[in-house]
C-alpha cells in the first residue's frame, strides 16, 4: 500500500471514530429524535389507515384503530364518510391531538336515502400510545361506560356493529 493509501485509511478511521464517539455522546439526543419521527409517522400511518378504513365502509377495519378498552364500548352512527383531510398532528409524549376535515352523507337508518351533498366537518381526535401502537381513543369513551354512537360507521341501514 503506498504512503497515500495509509493516508487516506488512516483517516477514514479517524473520522469514523470520531463519528462513533459523536454518536455516543449525543445518543440520548438522537435517539429522542428518532422516537419522535418514528412516532409521527407511525401515528400518521394509523390516522390514514383508519379513514381510509372509514371511507371504504369497511367496518372492522374501521374498528381495529380503535383503542382496545373502548372498543367494546364504540357503537356505529348513520353517516358515511366520504373523504378526509388530515390538517395536522400534534404529539405529547404518548398522546396525540389529530385535526381532521372530513366530508360525510347522513343516512336514516331502514333507509338507502343519503343527504346531498356531502356535509362538511372538522374533528379533533385523540390518539393514544401503547406500547408502538397508536390508538384512537374516542373522547367520549374516556372514563365513560355509555356507548358511543359516532366510533364505527354503519353504512347504509343504521345497524350496529
Amino acid at each position: 500500500m503506498t504512503s497515500v493509501g495509509r493516508v487516506f485509511v488512516v483517516t477514514i478511521l479517524v473520522l469514523a471514530g470520531a463519528g462513533v464517539a459523536g454518536l455516543a455522546a449525543s445518543k440520548a439526543g438522537l435517539l429522542d429524535r428518532l422516537d419522535s419521527r418514528y412516532a409521527a409517522w407511525s401515528l400518521e400511518s394509523r390516522v390514514e389507515g383508519h379513514w381510509d378504513a372509514r371511507v371504504a365502509g369497511d367496518r372492522e377495519a374501521a374498528r381495529s384503530f380503535i383503542a382496545p378498552d373502548a372498543k367494546k364500548r364504540a357503537v356505529g352512527n348513520a353517516i358515511r364518510i366520504t373523504s378526509y383531510d388530515i390538517e395536522s398532528i400534534t404529539i405529547e409524549g404518548d398522546r396525540a391531538t389529530v385535526n381532521v376535515g372530513i366530508e360525510f352523507k347522513l343516512t336514516v337508518p331502514g333507509f338507502t336515502t343519503e343527504t346531498d351533498p356531502p356535509r362538511k366537518e372538522k374533528l379533533a381526535q385523540i390518539w393514544v400510545r401503547d406500547g408502538f401502537t397508536w390508538y384512537w381513543m374516542p373522547v367520549e369513551l374516556e372514563g365513560g361506560d355509555e356507548p358511543v354512537w359516532n366510533a364505527v360507521d354503519t353504512g347504509t341501514n343504521g345497524d350496529q356493529p
